[in-house]
């Protein structure tokens, strides 16, 4: 298979930075010419104004590209060198399709490629051609899963890398919709796989099961701070209705996924990697060990640039759990419900957290800024827990706007003054402006979801 379609992960996370940054640049230089272009129209008869629209469409493409990419890395990040090579054999037999469509009897084309076209694809063709041919050939799991993607809901059976054929589905012939809906379906997959614990308790709370049901993901889309890639995803599951009715995932599986980030150095914490890469977080992901994967083209100089990443990762996790055992201590005048439960003055229960400690170090973590979270970032002024029991008590005397999903309900809270702060990259974008509004998710009348600062409530009413 041909070196550019078999992904460097090193080249091309460089390349996906670079990209984008080029489109930001252009952003910003359109904008720029913006008045000089209209003054310019006065004393010209060309149309300036083709100008705005050919910059405008070369950044449209950058960012295009570069999302395109994103994907890419993301689904060889979690699947590893086999889905990396699968990828790149399917993406070089898209390319010769015509030819080993009906053996190369393209007056006979039926838009199917079958075993038997493979194999004489491996034995009469030459390059990219023959040795894709050949390897789909000798992974017959793979091209299973391929040939019967397009009608598998079955996609988050597992959680391993990827997902199993369906088997009722096998017929030993491709289709172009084969191949596109497999790639959809595995990129949904690595979408949702660092969030895939937050799914599985998001409609009931309490323990792991390995059941992601219908529910689970409705209330999971609750969440309106989700990126728009981890939205999408969680919606394409829903319409494909590939959540789990019955059985569920086997968490070692995902775990395994998690621990194919090998370690170079100190150790590197691989699940709050695959937080970073499903942000888009590329910087991030990269410290926390992203860029030790096996990808093969991987050169010496990369494992080194990864091992020094990995011990600063490692400083920094270290820190972020000192930082957040701490936050997870409660206030003295929470009482003790046993079993790491706390209740405050006015009876919101915290208990545990998928992610933070607690949920108490949950709600701390909005009392400072995470400057380069892509996300919006809601920071408390004062003190998160006395501003989350203030807003409970307007919220209970019925002076918020809520709205209820399964067992969660979400509260917008107007509290009459600035309360907080937007921060992240899109929150110093505009200045880090102070909002009024805190948004409160209760479970089962009194549990604590989270707390945080918004700007108000979204268009539409809450959802």
């Amino acid at each position: 298979m041909s070196d550019q379609l078999l992904l460097d992960f090193e080249r091309a996370f460089d390349l996906h930075v670079t990209m984008t940054g080029v489109a930001d640049e252009i952003d910003h230089d359109r904008t720029a010419l913006a008045g000089l272009l209209t003054d310019a129209a006065r004393f010209t008869t060309a149309d300036t104004g083709d100008i705005d629209v050919r910059l405008r469409s070369l950044t449209d493409l950058l960012r295009t590209e570069a999302d395109d990419l994103a994907r890419r890395l993301r689904m060889v990040a979690l699947g590893g060198p086999e889905i990396n090579a699968g990828l790149a054999a399917l993406e070089d037999l898209r390319n010769a399709w015509d030819v080993i469509d009906n053996k190369g009897d393209t007056d006979g084309n039926d838009g199917v490629v079958s075993r038997s076209d493979l194999e004489w694809a491996a034995e009469n063709l030459d390059g990219d051609a023959a040795r894709a041919a050949r390897w789909l050939l000798d992974h017959p799991e793979l091209f299973a899963a391929v040939e019967t993607a397009k009608h598998n809901t079955d996609y988050l059976a597992e959680g391993g890398a990827g997902f199993a054929a369906d088997s009722d589905e096998t017929d030993g012939k491709l289709s172009l919709d084969d191949v596109d809906a497999y790639i959809t379906k595995l990129d949904t997959w690595a979408t949702l796989v660092p969030y895939m614990a937050t799914i599985d308790v998001a409609a009931h709370g309490g323990e792991l099961d390995g059941v992601m049901s219908k529910g689970d993901f409705e209330a999971f889309l609750d969440d309106q701070s989700l990126p728009p890639q981890v939205r999408q995803a969680a919606q394409t599951v829903l319409d494909d209705s590939a959540y789990h009715d019955t059985g569920g995932i086997d968490w070692d599986d995902v775990l395994m996924v998690a621990s194919f980030i090998p370690v170079v150095g100190d150790f590197v914490d691989g699940a709050m990697a695959l937080y970073y890469l499903s942000q888009g977080d590329w910087e991030q992901a990269a410290l926390s060990g992203i860029g030790l994967l096996p990808i093969p083209g991987m050169t010496g100089g990369t494992v080194r640039g990864a091992k020094a990443a990995a011990e600063e990762a490692a400083e920094e996790l270290a820190q972020r759990t000192a930082r957040e055992s701490i936050d997870a201590i409660p206030p003295s005048s929470f009482d003790d419900l046993g079993d790491g439960v706390y209740r405050s003055e006015l009876g919101l229960v915290y208990g545990s957290d998928p992610k933070y400690p607690n949920r108490i170090a949950h709600v701390r973590a909005h009392g400072s800024d995470v400057a380069d979270r892509t996300v919006p970032h809601g920071v408390f002024f004062d003190d998160p827990l006395e501003m989350t029991d203030a807003a409970w008590r307007i919220a209970r005397g019925g002076g918020a706007i809520a709205t209820t999903s399964g067992r969660r309900t979400s509260y917008f809270v107007d509290m009459g003054r600035p309360i907080g702060w937007i921060g992240g990259a899109p929150g110093a974008a505009f200045d880090n402006p102070p909002v009024r509004y805190i948004r409160l998710i209760i479970q089962d009348a009194d549990e604590v979801i989270t707390s945080y600062p918004v700007s108000g409530i979204p268009m539409g009413g809450p959802t």
